[in-house]
């Protein structure tokens, strides 16, 4: 339900950014977002990935990856 509602708050062209340390919860993400209509998968800017929060800090000193994804809406 969450890309059909991101698809309605989104205009054309707005893009979805997630980020996550679970690997299970980041294969559901891909999986609901690949499936929907009206995204095309993007990539995430550097800029943007470079930005961290405190946690992402410490999941990574711990050696536990950041995984990124992305979903422009198309028009």
């Amino acid at each position: 339900r969450f890309p059909a509602l991101a698809r309605q708050a989104l205009a054309p062209g707005g893009v979805v950014y997630l980020r996550t340390d679970d690997a299970d919860y980041y294969a559901q993400m891909r999986e609901v977002f690949t499936g929907a209509e009206g995204f095309v998968a993007v990539e995430t800017p550097v800029e943007l990935a470079a930005v961290t929060t405190d946690f992402e800090r410490e999941f990574n000193a711990r050696g536990i990856p950041t995984l990124r994804a992305a979903y422009r809406r198309d028009t």
